[in-house]
């Protein structure tokens, strides 16, 4: 293909992430930029530009791709070489869309074709509307993306470039493997196979091998899954192309991790994350690194699965993919989130109590942090347009709030996420959606709403589960040839471990003979010992006895020096997460004004007018409630013990709204967050100043910071 292709894998807690291929090779890029030296300022000099800059783009060198491009495009617009502009726009676009700013990727390649349409290039043309299509795709605009690829798909077809139908054929595929339309993606990626075959061209058989075994496996079709998965590595090690074997690894993991085979999807994972990082693909090794961590939460390791997350999170932050770092940031919440689930039965259960991660009273600060990383993800996956994370967002910060019973912000929440997502077209979000208004409307009494509400899950569920006996029934089947593979090999396992045993045990009685013959030597040379050298070992062992013991107090001391150091720790991540929860809330009203105009132009039956009221009504309530404020109070004394008493004594006329300035003022906050978290205005927040400054004394203008330090 002309442009690299995009292989989408299936991860699994809502984490499906975009891998991009990167044939990365340092000497290239040097061979290129020793050829630039010796050209010319004509045509030749521009086409090189352009492909250093390529280069560079796909190694992640984004900000030397971008100096290569603009060089490119002055020196084509000097020549009037039209193809190099617009070639120059499409590398540009490139570097956007690598960034997560997909919005001004999409400009690029529309300049680009507006420059291919000039110069009358259909294959120029192709390229750039493919490129919109599958930008307007990862934006969640379906109908727009298909409309693009089938423009591209004409054109390609109308000057008989096959490579450009079969990448179209493609991209559609993709298109309707996210709408659960798995028949119409089967179909589209078998003819871009066939054309890919007809061709002989191993690399893109590959390619659509792995497109299908995605879907096989999101049908819980496994053995086909795994069968396309395995065929596509065959051949990517054939023609040793090692980033689609790495892909291809990684495939076949999550077909095993959907299979529940943990043990085996982490063998493949560990296998690809090893390509990936010999070839210095970060942003796959970020992907990776995500699946594992994922396996691990499955498994109950929660620590370890956090170790991976924030590897995962550390990478693609470093390289700037906001997609990937919004995904991140969602899947990190979700983690916290399943953990309070966790501990609130184990809160319930004695028997499970002494089993948990947390002590009970951080079950509200694992709330806290799950929406904390909601929000941060909503933020950016809001920026840059990404509709499918914004819809995860929503519908989970409305679950938490839905558990911590606050059930008014949980529906405004649940009902953006529903509008969101009957935009999309994405089947398995609006099922969802539906799911968790109809507990939300059973938990609030609202029985009319849950039987609705319900139904409607039903009637999604069901539209992409259409087939799910005859699923269950394969997996069945395919469940029961493994166990036959597996007594197979279990039985000549049996047969070497007990050779293995007998020569054990015949090597141990030798060894044992040995040790007790030498054992019996020694304590017969130890007769001769004299008395006198005994006492004195005997008043040594007992010195270094006396010296380990002290050592081993200061260790206990250490240690328990380091608990209260890390519990204090603990307690000031909780307060900052709480803060920036409280100012993110904020941030988030403004939004939601513009989300109520949308939802009022929607038609009466995608949603009801009560909806609409109910997020009005959020965006007049104060942020900072008495609930928070109480549960703020709690956090603030685990980090500054015994503040607010001696505040009190000191001060023991303060008001409710001058003791939370001081509060806020120890936490070092500015006026405008301050003013955002207690749900007032700057005004306010000045003349609440004065007031306290006038009991303390102080002239005007001078700062109380002082004062609350000194408290």
């Amino acid at each position: 293909m002309d442009r690299k292709k995009r292989i989408r894998s299936v991860v699994v807690l809502y984490f499906t992430v975009i891998c991009t291929v990167a044939f990365s090779q340092s000497h290239i890029i040097d061979s290129l930029r020793n050829v630039l030296g010796t050209q010319k300022e004509d045509t030749s000099k521009v086409n090189i530009l352009n492909a250093l800059a390529d280069k560079l783009e796909i190694a992640g060198k984004l900000d030397s791709a971008l100096v290569c491009s603009n060089s490119a495009q002055t020196l084509a617009k000097k020549l009037n070489f039209k193809n190099g502009v617009a070639a120059t726009f499409i590398h540009i676009g490139y570097v956007y869309e690598d960034e997560g700013k997909f919005d001004s990727a999409i400009k690029s390649h529309e300049k680009a074709l507006a420059v291919y349409k000039e110069a009358g290039s259909k294959y120029g043309m192709s390229l750039c509307l493919s490129s919109i299509g599958f930008l307007n795709s990862e934006l969640g605009n379906y109908d727009k993306a298909i409309a693009y690829d089938k423009q591209s798909l004409a054109l390609a077809e109308e000057i008989g470039y096959k490579d450009g139908i079969a990448r179209d054929f493609q991209n559609i595929a993709a298109i309707y493997k996210r709408q659960s339309n798995y028949p119409a993606a089967l179909e589209y990626d078998s003819k871009s196979l066939a054309i890919y075959q007809q061709k002989n061209d191993s690399e893109g058989m590959a390619d659509c091998m792995i497109g299908m075994a995605n879907i096989y496996v999101n049908e819980s079709n496994y053995a086909k899954g795994l069968e396309y998965g395995f065929k596509a590595l065959a051949i990517s090690q054939r023609i040793e192309n090692k980033f689609v074997e790495g892909v291809c690894l990684t495939n076949i993991g999550t077909a095993y991790q959907e299979q529940g085979n943990n043990t085996k999807a982490l063998e493949y994972y560990f296998k690809s994350l090893t390509v990936m990082q010999k070839l210095e693909n970060k942003n796959s090794s970020a992907t990776i690194l995500g699946n594992i961590g994922g396996i691990y939460f499955e498994q109950g390791n929660m620590s370890q699965a956090l170790v991976y997350e924030f590897q995962a999170l550390a990478i693609s932050k470093e390289l700037g993919s906001k997609q990937v770092i919004s995904l991140t940031l969602n899947t990190i919440g979700a983690f916290y989130q399943q953990q309070a689930r966790v501990y609130k039965v184990a809160q319930q259960n004695p028997e499970r109590r002494s089993r948990s991660v947390y002590p009970v009273s951080m079950k509200d600060s694992l709330y806290t942090k799950a929406l904390s990383y909601y929000f941060q993800s909503l933020v950016i996956s809001r920026e840059i347009g990404e509709k499918k994370t914004m819809v995860l967002n929503l519908n989970n910060i409305g679950e938490v709030y839905m558990l911590q019973k606050n059930y008014r912000a949980s529906k405004a929440y649940l009902d953006s996420a529903l509008t969101l997502s009957i935009s999309n077209g994405e089947k398995d979000n609006i099922a969802s959606c539906y799911k968790d208004l109809a507990r939300l409307d059973s938990a609030t009494g609202n029985y009319r709403g849950a039987y609705e509400n319900n139904k409607n899950y039903i009637v999604y569920r069901d539209s992409i589960n259409n087939n799910e006996s005859d699923r269950k029934i394969a997996r069945i089947e395919l469940g029961y040839d493994f166990k036959i593979k597996q007594d197979s090999i279990n039985a000549v396992q049996e047969n070497t471990n007990i050779i293995k045993a007998d020569e054990s045990r015949r090597k141990s009685i030798v060894t044992w003979s040995a040790i007790i013959i030498a054992i019996l030597i020694a304590l017969s040379a130890g007769v001769f010992i004299n008395g006198q050298q005994i006492k004195r070992k005997r008043d040594k062992a007992l010195f270094e006895l006396n010296m380990m013991a002290a050592e081993q107090e200061k260790g206990f001391l250490k240690v328990e020096k380091q608990h209260v150091e890390k519990e204090l720790q603990l307690a000031r991540e909780t307060l900052n997460d709480y803060i920036k929860t409280m100012v993110g809330k904020n941030e988030l009203l403004e939004q939601f004004k513009i989300d109520i105009e949308n939802l009022k132009n929607l038609k009466s039956k995608e949603i009801d007018e009560r909806r609409v009221e109910d997020i009005e009504n959020l965006n007049k309530t104060t942020i900072l409630t008495e609930a928070d404020w109480t549960h703020f109070k709690e956090l603030f004394d685990n980090v500054h013990k015994g503040f607010l008493v001696r505040l009190k004594e000191k001060l023991p006329d303060l008001t409710q709204a001058e003791i939370r300035l001081v509060c806020l003022t120890k936490l070092k906050l500015d006026t405008k967050q301050m003013a955002g978290i207690l749900g007032v205005s700057f005004a306010t927040i000045r003349q609440t100043r004065y007031r306290l400054r006038k009991k303390l004394g102080q002239p005007e203008g001078d700062s109380i910071d002082d004062i609350v330090e000194s408290v």
